[in-house]
């Protein structure tokens, strides 16, 4: 629990002492005798901070010993508080009044707290630093507007980061702001920042921040790995700078199509650093992980959807994923096979044939799925990494 993105130190020795479960139950004790909509929306925070804290938790188990630990504590949040506090209150029902009385007043002040702790942060990002913003100097919209970016318009760049970076999901907090410049990342809070007001695009600034978060994942979670690649590839290169310009390009530009984006030797660095991964089985996130017998359960309940209901091509996608990930190529090949049909211009569906065709040294029909992949994306960067598998690059 230690380190973990977005995570306190506050946080986590809350967590591991469970001081994060008392408040979640005390909240549940109060809400009882009352119909509260701060209360309410209270646990309903505190309940999304523990599943945000134990997911990426969660993702660190090396093991399935450690994965069942998991699992236990899933099975413990399960069990039917409620009805044991009820029980509890009418047998102790004086002294629990007392309780649910002071507990009331201490969440009124956490609350206070709360809210002049966001007020706090929400005026530090008026004037954010040339630095973090990536310009001369940022400016508060209040003294120059322009063109504002929308939710919709961070959602599709968002959705174009995550399909351009393998360890990118969207569980921070998205926050656009009132400053003018590229967007960042608030480590502290779990949070990608966007600029209300960009200096370019949305997608720009979505970029900027999602790669703020790798620049700080790697210094701070991996010894500067990634810093070490980076300097010997490219030895002249000042890394601070030239590593988030080159990720920007990466997403808004070969992440729409265009290869020449980014020069040959640095497409090749961010493919082998930080794009989908194409040296295994191209899963998920959710599915990446999963122990045999968890694969198993999977794949059984995914089969029993397809009876139940009309398989689309994602369901078809993960099934063929599965079988992939425990080597039954025949078994992965007739499902990616079906998900190619029902969704004729996917992408990663397509590339995931080819790369299962090559797999069993099927090399001509390969290329030919990988040129029709190439023609059917080629505003994505599925269309690139299609052409570079063609013509051997991968």
């Amino acid at each position: 629990f230690q380190g973990l993105p977005g995570v306190t130190r506050e946080v986590a020795g809350l967590m591991v002492q469970g001081g994060l479960d008392e408040q979640i139950l005390r909240t549940n004790v109060l809400l009882l005798d009352r119909n509260d909509r701060k209360l309410f929306h209270r646990r309903r925070q505190l309940w999304s901070l523990r599943t945000q804290v134990l997911e990426k938790a969660r993702a660190r188990a090396a093991d399935q010993a450690t994965l069942k630990v998991f699992d236990l504590l899933d099975e413990i949040y399960t069990i039917d508080w409620r009805e044991r506090f009820e029980n509890k209150q009418r047998s102790e029902k004086g002294e629990q009044e007392n309780e649910i009385s002071a507990s009331a007043a201490m969440s009124r002040d956490k609350a206070v707290a709360y809210l002049v702790s966001e007020l706090r942060f929400v005026k530090t990002l008026l004037p954010l630093g040339a630095l973090a913003g990536g310009v001369t100097r940022t400016r508060a919209v209040l003294f120059e507007d322009g063109p504002r970016v929308t939710k919709t318009e961070v959602s599709k760049g968002l959705a174009l980061a995550e399909a351009c970076d393998r360890e990118f999901d969207v569980k921070s907090v998205v926050l656009i702001a009132p400053f003018c410049g590229r967007g960042i990342f608030e480590w502290d809070r779990d949070s990608l920042v966007v600029s209300l007001v960009p200096v370019e695009s949305a997608e720009d600034s979505v970029a900027n921040a999602v790669g703020n978060c790798r620049m700080l994942i790697d210094s701070l979670q991996r010894e500067g790995e990634m810093r070490r690649a980076y300097e010997e590839a490219f030895p002249d290169a000042n890394y601070q700078q030239a590593f988030q310009a080159d990720y920007r390009s990466w997403v808004t530009g070969v992440g729409r199509g265009d290869a020449s984006a980014l020069a040959a030797e640095r497409r090749a660095f961010f493919r082998q650093h930080v794009g989908p991964d194409c040296s295994g089985v191209l899963a998920p996130a959710n599915l990446r992980n999963l122990g045999p017998q968890t694969r198993e359960a999977v794949r059984k309940r995914l089969e029993k959807q397809m009876l139940l209901a009309k398989p689309d091509s994602n369901l078809n996608r993960r099934l063929a994923v599965l079988y992939w990930l425990d080597e039954d190529y025949e078994s992965a090949m007739k499902y990616m096979a079906m998900a190619a049909k029902l969704g004729p211009g996917d992408g990663v569906v397509l590339f995931s044939l080819g790369m299962l065709l090559r797999a069993q040294d099927n090399g001509d029909r390969a290329r030919a799925i990988f040129d029709a992949c190439a023609k059917r994306v080629p505003e994505s960067i599925w269309g690139v990494y299609a052409l570079d598998a063609a013509s051997g690059k991968i």
